[in-house]
């Protein structure tokens, strides 16, 4: 699979999704369950990325800053704080696994979009890979319901002791990661399936009874994201529809679609709650109903907190200057690094980049973020205007990105596993590439990748 990775970088992508999902169960197989097992995915994304440079004798950052001065400025900036965080990271603990953990989690995705925008630009089926995602993340939570009915099969369960939910007036609960190896994966990954599984039949004509088997994908994978217990993932998904359904009105696109992929697996949801949930016919399962009742009354409150005060707290540790990348993150706890650097802040998105990377850091983020935003409300724009057919999937994934940036801001511990960032990063790799081709195209240009040195 290597060696057709570096001939065949293309394949290499493919295998990178393959690999990204396989890692979980192949970990829980060999014994002491090695958590470098959980960055196999990372020798292949290196070898793929090799393999589109050697074809094309460079690597094409075109549509990474190509659009306008100020985001090639950002990124640049970015890029910089990058470098002198994880040096500093490294310096300050003398921990080699720190700056691992740096480059990780801030170089690693740049890699990605490089990567994935070169392929978006020359594949024909360029959602062919975001449909393997669907098939491969619909049959790896599909082991939540073997895990919870105790059906057992081998390479079921979480990675070490588990998560376990509470509620009040109810025995713990531990909570089913299926094939992957938490809970918190398992949800994450169920939820994304979903909302590109909406993607994909509202961006595409379908009949009656093809957007019923859409809505039925999205029903099974549900439920079984609702039983992995993270309530953030509801929220998550709620963010997405509302996103997704604003943009579509807003741009005058296809609005009947949605309605009915959505409106499916809404009904069977309500169905599986009052059946299942409500009346308490499966035991602990009266436990998820209870916890998720909870969810209005602790949204706001736990935003405000993931947000004003967990900034304030990161300021405090971290303080203007940062600790370094990689300090804060997923992984950094094992490394025997000062734990004053770990304050409860990291768990916020925005807490973990000021006490990593600093207030400079966070604020060309944001810099960053603005310059990007802008390219592409102007890029959509024109696609309307030009009336370009992959409009509504350009929006759907715009929809997916942001209502993930909402859960980073909350809770970013799943956003230091590299094969979520991957993810991640194909949805916006997707996003410039497509509005980079058309640029060029409207500029006369022929659209692709090509070597850029």
């Amino acid at each position: 699979m290597a060696a057709h990775s570096l001939r065949d970088w293309h394949f290499g992508v493919g295998a990178c999704v393959l690999i990204g999902f396989l890692q979980d169960p192949i970990r829980k197989f060999v014994p002491g369950e090695p958590a470098y097992l959980s960055l196999l995915i990372g020798p292949l994304l290196f070898i793929a990325l090799m393999g589109m440079r050697n074809a094309y004798r460079g690597f094409y950052w075109g549509p990474l800053y190509g659009w306008n001065i100020r985001a090639k400025t950002a990124l640049n900036a970015y890029i910089l704080i990058i470098v002198l965080q994880v040096l500093h990271g490294f310096v300050s603990t003398g921990s080699a696994q720190i700056a691992i953990i740096g480059v990780v989690n801030y170089v690693v995705p740049i890699l990605v979009l490089l990567l994935l925008c070169s392929y978006f630009s020359t594949v024909y089926d360029d959602l062919r890979v975001v449909r393997l995602y669907v098939i491969m993340a619909a049959g790896m939570i599909s082991g939540v319901y073997f895990e919870v009915f105790d059906l057992g099969l081998p390479l079921l369960g979480s990675v070490g002791p588990g998560v376990y939910m509470t509620s009040w007036g109810y025995d713990a609960v531990k909570l089913p990661s299926g094939f992957f190896r938490a809970a918190e994966t398992a949800a994450w990954h169920g939820a994304n399936a979903i909302m590109m599984t909406v993607v994909l039949a509202v961006s595409r004509k379908r009949s009656i009874g093809g957007a019923f088997v859409s809505g039925l994908i999205v029903i099974i994978i549900l439920g079984a994201v609702l039983l992995t217990g993270r309530r953030k993932m509801i929220v998550d998904l709620f963010l997405f529809v509302s996103v997704y359904w604003l943009l579509l009105v807003f741009y005058g696109r296809e609005k009947r679609r949605l309605f009915l992929t959505v409106l499916v697996p809404a009904v069977l949801g309500l169905s599986f709650y009052v059946g299942i949930y409500k009346d308490g016919g499966y035991g602990q399962l009266d436990v998820y109903a209870s916890r998720n009742s909870e969810l209005a009354n602790s949204a706001e409150g736990r935003f405000v907190t993931m947000t004003y005060y967990a900034t304030r707290a990161a300021i405090s540790a971290g303080g203007v200057v940062g600790h370094g990348a990689g300090v804060a993150s997923q992984g950094s706890q094992h490394t025997g690094v000062d734990k004053s650097a770990q304050s409860w802040a990291a768990e916020a998105g925005g807490g973990k980049i000021i006490i990593e990377l600093g207030v400079p850091g966070f604020l060309v983020t944001v810099w960053l973020l603005i310059a990007y935003v802008g390219s592409i409300r102007v890029g959509i724009r024109e696609a309307v205007r030009n009336d370009w057919g992959d409009v509504p999937v350009l929006l759907g994934f715009i929809a997916i990105v942001f209502s993930n940036s909402i859960v980073f801001m909350t809770a970013s511990q799943v956003f230091g596993d590299p094969f979520v960032l991957f993810v991640i990063s194909m949805l916006v790799a997707y996003i410039f590439a497509k509005i980079h081709s058309q640029n060029l195209e409207l500029n006369g240009y022929a659209s692709g990748a090509g070597p850029v040195s």
